[in-house]
């Protein structure tokens, strides 16, 4: 049997649906904390709450950390995370804007420069102020936030998920259940979902003061023998303060092993780069982006996932601040329907799956996650870096780069590579054909 709990809304109408519920249905309706329950504090997670308890919506909050700004937020965005956000670019929530991206190699000097031109707006979010926003909002609307709350395990009913267990012996039961809880998610992992092509960034991040001779209005991607398979950004806070992190995945364990940690790597950089030889590291702080694209199944009867945990991030550049802020909005506006509907069944979730596929940001995590698979897959028995110093050495136009990064690149981007860059193609191509040789698919 299939249930279908109530919303509440303060759970009106309930002495109705008692006297007719099964005895299942009865404990659920009678013991519901919640309307829905959110495992997890990071862009997704906090959208979600915002929007599903200004719909009215009873929403508690689980986070494992101590606060909501001690979770790593991405923070290079354009105008649509704004626009999803609803923040001014004069506002606190806005770091930094910058006129220029520049493509480096830290080993040859290699580089390619996407100015405004392509670029559009950029901009550096202020994360703990934007967490904070998100946070302060959710609870005007009544939203509750449990801190040190760390999920075990979802609880089910006859197949169907009514909420979950954190910690030792607590719980929050709840007819829809949210998994914004990461790339390693417990919501995911005992709710049943799989990941049959699960590849992972892990990153480290460097917030640095007392820095020199900054421009703040460029931000930097570098590659390296020593970064490996991902890359290293430096994104200007100001003219002295600087973020600088890492992003690295692995392809392979013997490539892995055989390169620096990557603490190590940053702390290179801040040695051999005058602007960060005096520089005082204020925080430290890491995380774990999925690569792979949308995963194959991310709703059930009563539960969904959501952000890193549904594999909905912008996998090329690792970026899933503007792609969670979307997700969790349209999660939002279908938890209202399914409170309003009065249905939780698996038919009834997947229709946010539904929708959210169907999406043009959906469509382009999927193309970068095919993207990347390709680039790991070569990158088992190649040298991606040998290919990435082509790329740079070849002045690749930054609005082809630009349109392969976002995922959207027509027939007319793939015929201006096959004829200006056949040499190129060639070798990466024929590198990657004996990698499917050599490994299968």
């Amino acid at each position: 049997m299939c249930l279908k709990m109530s919303q509440g809304n303060r759970y009106r109408g309930n002495k109705d649906r008692l006297q007719n519920a099964t005895s299942v249905d009865r404990v659920s309706i009678m013991t519901n904390d919640a309307d829905i329950v959110i495992a997890g504090t990071g862009p997704a997670g906090l959208m979600a709450a915002e929007q599903a308890a200004g719909r009215g919506l009873k929403t508690i909050v689980l986070e494992k950390r101590g606060h909501v700004t001690d979770s790593l937020m991405g923070e290079l965005v354009t105008d649509k995370a704004l626009n999803f956000l609803r923040v001014k670019p004069n506002s606190k929530y806005i770091g930094n804007k910058y006129t220029r991206i520049i493509g480096e190699s830290l080993d040859t000097g290699a580089n390619i420069v996407v100015d405004r031109t392509h670029l559009g707006n950029s901009y550096l979010f202020d994360e703990d102020n934007c967490q904070e926003l998100m946070r302060d909002r959710a609870e005007s609307y009544g939203a509750e936030f449990r801190y040190g709350a760390r999920v075990s395990s979802v609880i089910k009913e006859d197949n169907q998920v009514v909420g979950v267990k954190y910690n030792k012996g607590d719980e929050v039961r709840a007819p829809l259940t949210v998994g914004a809880d990461g790339s390693f998610s417990r919501v995911s992992q005992t709710a049943g979902f799989t990941h049959p092509k699960w590849l992972l960034s892990y990153g480290y991040r460097f917030k640095l003061e007392n820095c020199k001779d900054i421009d703040p209005n460029t931000a930097y991607f570098y590659v390296g023998k020593d970064v490996g398979l991902g890359y290293l950004w430096l994104y200007p806070r100001s003219e002295t303060e600087i973020n600088l992190g890492i992003g690295r995945v692995p392809s392979s364990k013997y490539n892995w092993d055989r390169l620096p940690p990557m603490r190590d790597v940053l702390r290179k950089y801040m040695k051999t780069h005058p602007e960060t030889q005096n520089a005082r590291v204020a925080s430290v702080n890491g995380s774990t982006v999925p690569c792979a694209g949308i995963i194959p199944r991310f709703t059930d009867a009563g539960v969904s996932l959501l952000g890193n945990a549904a594999g909905q991030v912008s996998s090329i550049v690792g970026g899933g601040v503007t792609t969670c802020f979307h997700a969790g909005i349209m999660l939002a506006k279908h938890a209202k329907r399914m409170a309003d509907e009065n249905d939780y069944s698996a038919k009834s979730v997947r229709e946010y799956e539904k929708d959210y596929r169907a999406t043009k940001i959906a469509s382009n995590i999927t193309n970068t996650g095919k993207g990347m698979w390709a680039v790991s897959k070569f990158a088992m028995h190649n040298d991606p870096i040998a290919a990435a110093e082509l790329v740079l050495g070849g002045k690749l136009d930054p609005q082809t780069l630009n349109e392969l990064i976002q995922g959207h690149a027509g027939v007319s981007t793939y015929m201006t590579l096959i004829s200006d860059f056949l040499p190129m193609v060639m070798k990466i191509g024929m590198g990657y054909m004996k990698s499917i040789a050599i490994s299968g698919l």
